[in-house]
């Protein structure tokens, strides 16, 4: 698995990036991980680092269909995404605070990102069970779909509503992030 991982970012990193100045991804707060999911989360930051400076990322979010995408293009969504665009911090980092649950909440639910009042930001949660069952590469397209929430976009909540969440752009960047690294995510 870690050779996959290896051979996906020299893979990358060979395809370039039309950045002038590269997105870097940051961890500024982390909780409750032990040694496992803390190395998958070293490996996913490291994917997504690559992945969202590739061309081939750019490419497919400029192609991409979005549904509940605040009137913003194509191009300003992957503007926001490479900028760091979340509230406050539009300096080519990708600011992720996160944080792993052991209980499982039910109803296909790996994850969610919240706002903790005390520490006045968004913190995303994502279940133990989810990162050690899926990887990292997995783990990487659903922190890239919460960092979406983070951003300001929503999808709808209810199941019966599948074909527009499928077309929302968290949903819609998590599933580019898991077709670059070669990955089908539940």
């Amino acid at each position: 698995m870690i050779l996959r991982h290896l051979f996906i970012f020299a893979l990358l990193a060979c395809a370039g990036t039309a950045l002038g100045q590269p997105t870097r991804v940051r961890v500024d707060y982390k909780d409750g991980f032990d040694k496992t999911t803390d190395s998958m989360l070293t490996v996913a930051v490291r994917l997504i680092d690559s992945v969202v400076n590739s061309d081939l990322f750019a490419q497919k979010v400029k192609q991409a269909s979005f549904k509940r995408n605040q009137n913003k293009t194509n191009e300003a969504i992957l503007a926001m995404i490479r900028n760091g665009t979340a509230p406050g911090n539009p300096d080519h980092v990708i600011h992720l605070k996160v944080a792993v649950y052991n209980k499982y909440a039910g109803g296909g639910e790996v994850g969610v990102t919240v706002y903790d009042t005390k520490m006045k930001t968004y913190i995303t949660r994502t279940f133990r069970g989810y990162i050690m069952a899926n990887g990292a590469a997995c783990y990487a397209a659903h922190l890239m779909h919460e960092y979406c929430h983070v951003m300001g976009f929503t999808h709808p909540k209810l199941k019966f509503l599948g074909h527009a969440k499928a077309k929302s752009v968290p949903y819609v960047i998590g599933d580019i992030v898991a077709d670059i690294l070669g990955v089908k995510c539940p």
